[in-house]
């Protein structure tokens, strides 16, 4: 449509944003106001409409603006006419000059809205739907002369050209009017403003940027180090950061707001950009607060409220659940400091304990509860002060120097307390315990004792109230055995329920006596077995011992019922260190070394099995781990009862005690075992005559430094020496006398660096454990132990010292298992299992190949379960060079899982009834490993695979017909890419 103002196609693509300034700039109204040019002043109103104005449509801003901008004009216009008026500056706002007004709003309106009347205005530019918009910007007596004057039509029109109309508009008023000047330059100020107002805001987008980045790396590090927790520095850190995130967004919210206006208009930005500024100025001093943040981000987590405790559960059991009620009764009570769990050996008195340190109103009644074992059994007195301190100190997680005195101790203890509100349980109390003495503070915040004891008196001397435990009832006892024996079939047998009646009669309602009788006669199936067995725990021969002749009777049963090399290997372990974690694999290399060697092909399998049932039995119970096995204490004092009282067996047992003299307390000379664990040893006899001592435990004795030249002169029958963890700096020469010793552990003998040369005359030498020593290369002559069956080292990060061990170790041909421990970041171990694997395969008897990297993660590189071998190698190219070497492993039956991932269970159907299996994690097509492999596999899986169909075409064209598994399964593959 053309144009019927003069100026408007000269100017049209140079005026954006022109509406802006109408709406907002102050200098307009005065403009209007002070103007006498009143056509000009109307054809330019005229012109801001159509400045707000698109293609078909006028902007609704537009209108209303111009309806303030009428009545800001209309004003001047009518006091010129009329005279000042006395009204409200809404000139347009009912009054009783109406007539006069209609007549000026008529002119004015026709002006500005077009009337072929007036010269110049045309057709005019109002349409309806702008009509009533702009009515609602008006008052109601505006609006009803309005509709009796105006004529509302708008022109169309391209929506640059009314802009540029716009701009040509202000050029011809400069030079009518030179206000207009003053404000166009205001303008154009306004409009580099706003310019300055994007970059502030991307420089602020930038800063946040780096902000966020910085936030997520601290955030990935704290999820990574669950042992510690964040600091309250990096806490107030995340705040300030999350606090300015939220003022920012705001800012930003409000920035892309005004933009979107300041397309046509270019609103001025000032205090918007002053308070970005301000916070560009904020996360730039974060980012700054963020490279000292690092060393203060994490702190070590404070000990937990409450360590919980693995034992059975009381509450089914109302002998044993009711004392438990009322000791959390009378915790309850805030005059009551101490209450004693009284009875006799085996009758629950540690299991209700245990039970209350578990218990979920203990954790909210108290701060922290701390759980302390004060004597060992079968004797009469408490730990040591230093002993009992020592289990506060890591209870506590105290950083105390161990050369710090007691007293030092102490006060450390009582200050880290004293502010605490605490529960102390103490196990198996045999004399009064002092407790000011190891540290513990008066109970000022609530805090309260509770202890067990089979000695009246000490009830009486520390606590003010005392809970007896009594037996259990029949009809619980009988509960118990049934739980224990889980042997639904047999009960339902009338002949054998009746003898298991007589059974738990004769238990004496102790439960420790129901769980190891029980667990005893969990192996009878037959009406004559059950009955011999009640036979034999009728005639049990009495032993006195301070209230324990039921215990000892019970148990004696139980050892009964054990086969010859059972009892040996029941009695063996008492060797160890009362409540203490023994290390299954170190037990049975023991027990293969003193009994089992001959008996039969697979002795290590056969250990296992004597293990198990021992378990089974409850004689030997799970410790820590799966790794570990424990032997109560009670249990434990029974079988060195038995010892004592065999005569052709002598054996010195004093671990975890401190003997005044080691080379004249007792005949070496007649000893078979010795245990002398965890003491505080630091000389032994100079050439003891021990030449059927086949048994020697000094392990733990950190300050033993050394052992005499002469002492192992006398010593040929010795078979297991356990030297683990002492101080020894060296082997003395008389080693090379240990002609039949079989185990040797040297691990953690961190002073230790070499290895005496006239030990690899041991011939009979067929464990070897070094991990942890100063031994940091594997000896070059080690081949010389021509039996060596079992060797454990460690590796350094060092590859080219890995390497030479490698070579020596693939010398010893006798080895069936290797493990080594490895002490380097991941990317190295995967560089060093790759070469160890390439040297060792040539080990053709090599079942176990088991690799421990620092992060505790252990890897069975080969582990042969029956005569299935189970092979996890990182890469396709390293299980190439395995199978290339030894292609035994591929035999009748294999596991075979290649790369290294966090699934290791087969997740194909039915998995167990396919003996060749591989498992193939990360691959990429079709590689060697696979093909070589496939054609022995009967199963076959991929994990996050990266070309599984290329693998499946190459196999139906390359190889002979596809395992039956594929053949069914690899159509329906699917990509586990989320594993």
């Amino acid at each position: 449509m053309a144009s019927k103002w003069p100026w408007h196609s000269s100017t049209r693509r140079t005026a954006i944003g022109f509406r802006e300034v109408i709406s907002t700039v102050d200098a307009w109204p005065r403009f209007l106001q002070n103007t006498s040019h009143e056509a000009t002043r109307f054809h330019f109103e005229r012109r801001m409409l159509v400045a707000g104005s698109s293609e078909n449509q006028p902007h609704e801003s537009s209108v209303i603006s111009l309806g303030s901008s009428f009545n800001r004009s209309l004003e001047s216009f009518t006091s010129k006419t009329t005279g000042p008026s006395n009204h409200s500056p809404n000139v347009l706002s009912p009054c009783s000059q109406a007539p006069l007004r209609s007549r000026q709003i008529s002119k004015y309106v026709r002006s500005v809205f077009g009337d072929p009347g007036v010269p110049g205005c045309g057709d005019g530019i109002a349409s309806p739907e702008l009509a009533e918009r702009f009515m609602d910007s008006a008052d109601s007596g505006t609006k009803d002369t309005l509709r009796q004057t105006c004529l509302f039509r708008f022109l169309m029109g391209e929506l640059a050209a009314a802009i540029a109309a716009a701009a040509a508009a202000v050029s011809a008023i400069a030079a009518v009017v030179p206000e207009v000047k003053t404000t166009w330059a205001h303008f154009m100020s306004k409009y580099r403003s706003s310019n300055s107002t994007k970059e502030i805001n991307d420089a602020l987008n930038a800063t946040m940027g780096v902000l966020r980045a910085k936030t997520a790396d601290y955030q990935n590090e704290v999820h990574r180090h669950k042992s510690k927790i964040p600091s309250e520095t990096y806490n107030q850190w995340i705040c300030r950061v999350t606090e300015i995130e939220e003022q920012v967004k705001y800012l930003a919210s409000k920035y892309e707001k005004k933009r979107k206006k300041s397309a046509f208009c270019l609103l001025p930005h000032t205090d918007l950009s002053k308070k970005m500024k301000k916070k560009d100025v904020e996360a730039a001093k974060l980012l700054k607060e963020s490279e000292k943040l690092g060393d203060f981000m994490l702190v070590d987590q404070p000990p937990d409220a409450v360590v919980k405790m693995r034992t059975p559960k009381v509450e089914n059991y109302p002998t044993l659940q009711e004392p438990l009620e009322e000791i959390l009764k009378l915790l309850r009570n805030d005059k009551i400091k101490g209450v004693g769990i009284r009875g006799m050996v085996g009758i629950g008195k540690t299991t209700i304990m245990k039970n209350l340190n578990n218990h979920e109103e203990v954790s909210k009644l108290f701060e922290i509860v701390i759980w302390l074992k004060v004597s060992t059994e079968g004797s009469l007195e408490n730990l040591s002060r230093e002993h009992i301190q020592q289990a506060i100190v890591q209870r506590l997680e105290l950083d105390i120097p161990e050369s710090s005195d007691a007293d030092r101790v102490a006060r450390t203890i009582s200050k880290e307390l004293e502010e605490k509100k605490y529960l102390l349980l103490l196990d198996d109390v045999k004399k009064d315990v002092d407790l000011e003495e190891l540290g513990i503070p008066d109970g000022k915040c609530g805090s309260k004792l509770v202890l067990t004891t089979r000695l009246g008196y000490v009830c009486s001397s520390m606590v003010n109230r005392v809970v007896n435990v009594k037996n259990l009832s029949q009809e619980e006892a009988w509960k118990m055995f049934r739980d224990t024996l889980q042997r639904p079939d047999l009960m339902g047998n009338p002949h054998i329920e009746r003898l298991a009646w007589q059974v738990v009669k004769l238990c004496g309602g102790l439960p420790l006596v129901i769980k190891l009788v029980g667990s005893a006669f969990k192996m009878k199936k037959s009406n004559e077995s059950w009955a011999h067995g009640l036979n034999n725990l009728r005639k049990w021969p009495e032993k006195e011992h301070q209230g324990m002749r039921e215990m000892y009777k019970m148990l004696k049963f139980c050892y009964d019922s054990l086969t010859g090399d059972q009892k040996n290997c029941f009695l063996y372990s008492s060797l160890y260190a009362e409540d203490s974690d023994i290390y299954t694999q170190c037990l049975l290399e023991s027990w293969i070394a003193e009994y089992f060697r001959g008996r039969c092909h697979d002795v290590r399998a056969y250990g296992h099995g004597v293990l198990e049932h021992l378990e089974n039995m409850s004689l030997l119970e799970e410790g820590a781990s799966t790794e570990y096995v424990r032997m109560h204490k009670c249990i434990r004092q029974m079988a060195l009862n038995i010892l004592s009282d065999m005569g052709d067996r002598r054996y010195m047992v004093k671990a975890r005690e401190t003997p005044r003299n080691p080379e004249i307390e007792e005949n070496w000379n007649e000893m078979e075992w010795i245990s002398l664990i965890d003491n505080e040893l630091q000389n032994l006899p100079d050439q003891p005559g021990c030449s059927i001592l086949s048994t020697l435990f000094l392990q733990k004795n950190t300050r033993l430094n050394k052992i005499p030249q002469s002492f192992f002169k006398d010593m040929q029958s010795l078979r297991v020496l356990d030297l683990y963890c002492t101080g020894i700096e060296s082997l003395p020469t008389s080693v090379s006398n240990l002609l039949n010793l079989k185990v040797l552990y040297l691990n953690d003998c961190k002073a230790l660096m070499e290895l005496p040369p006239k030990i690899f005359g041991l011939e009979h030498l067929e464990v070897l454990d070094i991990r942890g020593s100063g031994i940091k290369s594997i000896p070059a002559h080690i081949h010389k132990f021509v039996c060596l069956k079992h060797l454990r080292a460690s590796f350094s990060n060092d590859i080219q010292e890995a390497a030479l061990n490698c070579k020596v170790i693939s010398m010893v041909t006798t080895l069936e298992e290797l493990v080594i421990d490895v002490k380097t970041n991941k990317e190295r171990c995967n560089e060093m299992l790759d070469y160890t694997i390439e040297n060792v395969a040539t080990l053709n008897k090599l079942k176990i190949f088991q690799f421990r990297f620092i992060n505790h993660e252990v890897v069975d590189v080969i582990k042969v379960v029956g005569t299935t071998p189970h092979i996890c190698v990182p890469k396709a190219a390293t299980f190439v060079s395995l199978i290339e070497k030894r292609d035994d492993i591929l035999s009748s039956s294999f596991q075979v899982v290649i790369g290294r991932q966090h699934l290791v269970f087969p997740q194909i159907p039915n998995f167990y009834r396919y003996d060749r299996y591989v498992k193939h994690c990360s691959g990429q097509g079709s590689d060697p490993a696979i093909s070589c492999v496939l054609s022995r596999a009967d199963a076959f899986e991929l994990v996050n695979h990266n070309g599984a169909e290329h693998l499946w075409e190459n196999w139906n064209y390359k190889h002979e017909p596809a395992p039956r598994l594929l053949n069914r399964e690899l159509q329906r593959y699917q990509d586990h890419s989320e594993w």
